[in-house]
């Protein structure tokens, strides 16, 4: 059997609505399609998002999660790439996103993130998203590691090493991760873009979006166990 780069998993929960836009671009990379394979992770969805990722999908792992971070490890022990590369069900990667992941890797990254872009975004989101991406750059200089958990990626070899992501964090687990992940080696976070969706955003503003984020990032220092429906809840 040929050996497989990459394991792209996406945890989903009815997601109708996005699935199939983010499937065809993950489908489409300017890598052979044989070097990687794609695998859902299914909340068990009562719509059509199963039905419609069977076109696209290598695997569907169907497990009672109520997490991202249940959902990338139910993924993940499935895993059979080199490198696992985590996509939210709602964002879009570029054509050379895996591309990108295996040089970033070549040079000696163990993992790392791109910085994001939202998609049909107003003016007032684009200044929002750039103050993100200036403080994550900050802290990431300062030693500190913030990531966007939208499209993330890691050597399956370190993914082991440090047990996946933390089931008990329902939000800021990729932050968690990406620092424990960085006792191994270097973390990258890289230019190019992913498009991500904002319909958080148009439901809840940005002022508590932050809020909620903050939140999350201080109980996170302090506990291992972050519970929220910040994932589950219904935001189709």
């Amino acid at each position: 059997m040929k050996k497989l780069l990459f394991s792209v998993v996406i945890p989903v929960h009815n997601e109708e609505n996005y699935i199939l836009n983010t499937l065809k671009r993950v489908s489409t990379q300017s890598i052979k399609r044989s070097d990687y394979e794609i695998i859902i992770g299914d909340a068990y969805s009562s719509d059509k998002t199963v039905v419609l990722s069977k076109k696209y999908a290598d695997k569907i792992i169907k497990n009672h999660t109520t997490n991202p971070a249940q959902g990338r490890n139910c993924g993940a022990k499935k895993a059979k790439g080199e490198i696992i590369v985590f996509i939210d069900a709602d964002t879009w990667i570029r054509k050379d996103a895996l591309q990108k992941i295996k040089e970033t890797i070549s040079k000696g990254y163990i993992g790392g993130t791109f910085e994001v872009a939202g998609i049909n975004a107003t003016l007032a989101d684009k200044i929002a998203i750039k103050l993100i991406m200036f403080l994550e750059r900050l802290f990431y200089f300062l030693g500190f590691i913030t990531v966007n958990g939208q499209c993330l990626f890691i050597k399956k070899s370190i993914f082991n090493k440090i047990s996946g992501f933390n089931n008990d964090l329902d939000i800021n687990e990729d932050h968690d991760f990406m620092r424990r992940a960085k006792k191994y080696g270097k973390i990258a976070l890289l230019h190019d873009k992913v498009m991500v969706s904002l319909r958080r955003i148009r439901k809840i503003g940005w002022i508590k979006q932050y809020w909620i984020w903050l939140i999350a990032l201080i109980q996170g220092l302090f506990s291992k166990k972050v519970k929220s429906n910040y994932w589950i809840e219904d935001l189709r």
